[in-house]
C-alpha cells in the first residue's frame, strides 16, 4: 500500500495496515546476517506534524538470521511498538527517522526498514554452542593449560645446553 504525504492532514490520524508474506531474496544479498523476512505486518496510524509524517503502531515479523557461530539459518520472531518519523529529506543530517523521498511512501518499504533495524549484531540460536576444538585446532581460555597429546615442536629444545 502506498500513502501520499499530500493526503495526510495535520493532526488527523490515518489508519494504515500492510502485510507482506515474504520479501524477495534480492533484498538480502548485502544484509548478512539477515537472510530474509517473512510473515511481516505493520499496523497503526500515520499523522503529520509540521510537514513531518509520523508512524505510530506495531510491527511484527519473522527474521531469518544466520547464526554467528555455526552459520545455520534460524528464525527469530519480532513484535514491537514503534513511533518513527518518515522524512522526505534531511539536508542537515541531524534528523531522526527514516528517509522516504518524494510524495509517496510505500508501506512495505517502511516495514522492511523497521524490521531490518531489529537485526542483532551477533545473532545466536538458543542451542548455539561454541566449538572449542576441531581438526588441527583448539581454543583455550586464558589461564587454561593446553593438554598436548602429540607434544610440542619445541620439545626438542628441552634438553638443549644453552651454554655452548
Amino acid at each position: 500500500m502506498k500513502i501520499y504525504r499530500s493526503s495526510i492532514y495535520s493532526g488527523k490520524e490515518t489508519p494504515v495496515e500492510e502485510v507482506v508474506d515474504e520479501y524477495p531474496k534480492e533484498c538480502f544479498e548485502r544484509s548478512y546476517p539477515l537472510m530474509g523476512i517473512k510473515d511481516a505486518r505493520l499496523l497503526g496510524v500515520v499523522q503529520k506534524f509540521d510537514d513531518i509524517v509520523v508512524f505510530e503502531g506495531t510491527i511484527e515479523g519473522t527474521l531469518l538470521l544466520s547464526d554467528a557461530r555455526t552459520n545455520e539459518v534460524f528464525e527469530q520472531r519480532i513484535e514491537k511498538e514503534e513511533t518513527v518519523n518518515l522524512l522526505d529529506d534531511d539536508p542537515d543530517g541531524e534528523a531522526e527517522g527514516y528517509l522516504f523521498p518524494g510524495n509517496g511512501i510505500e508501506l512495505s518499504e517502511v516495514l522492511y526498514s523497521l524490521l531490518r533495524s531489529e537485526t542483532p549484531i551477533k545473532p545466536l540460536k538458543e542451542d548455539s554452542s561454541f566449538s572449542r576444538q576441531g581438526e588441527g585446532w583448539s581454543v583455550y581460555l586464558e589461564g587454561e593449560e593446553p593438554k598436548l597429546e602429540e607434544g610440542s615442536p619445541f620439545d626438542v629444545l628441552k634438553d638443549y645446553d644453552y651454554d655452548e
